[in-house]
């Protein structure tokens, strides 16, 4: 529903995600404006297919989220604050907290 593509439009377009059935089936996404988002933000700018830039925009969520598991492994290393002073513990937005948790399980049962 926002302006910049996600990983979860990454993950509609890729097939990981069923726009029409969403949340348990509580919830639709809308595929087009996913496509929308990823051709004009990513593919474009770079030269590349939109499953192309899916592929990317997906698989970089899954560095960051292996890269926080790493810091965590590490031992506690007091708050970490993102840009703008924003808690990046916490659940973010567009449905970041999503793509962590899907993204996250990934690697596990590929």
């Amino acid at each position: 529903g926002g302006e910049n593509a996600t990983v979860t439009d990454a993950n509609v377009i890729l097939g990981v995600l069923d726009p029409d059935h969403f949340l348990g089936g509580r919830l639709t996404l809308d595929k087009g404006k996913a496509e929308s988002l990823v051709e004009e933000r990513i593919a474009k700018p770079l030269g590349l297919s939109l499953h192309e830039a899916a592929a990317i925009e997906s698989l970089a969520d899954r560095l960051i989220v292996l890269a926080d598991g790493a810091v965590a492994a590490a031992g506690p290393v007091g708050e970490f604050v993102g840009k703008g002073g924003k808690d990046r513990s916490a659940p973010g937005e567009e449905g970041g907290w999503l793509a962590a948790a899907l993204n996250g399980a990934r690697p596990a049962n590929a």
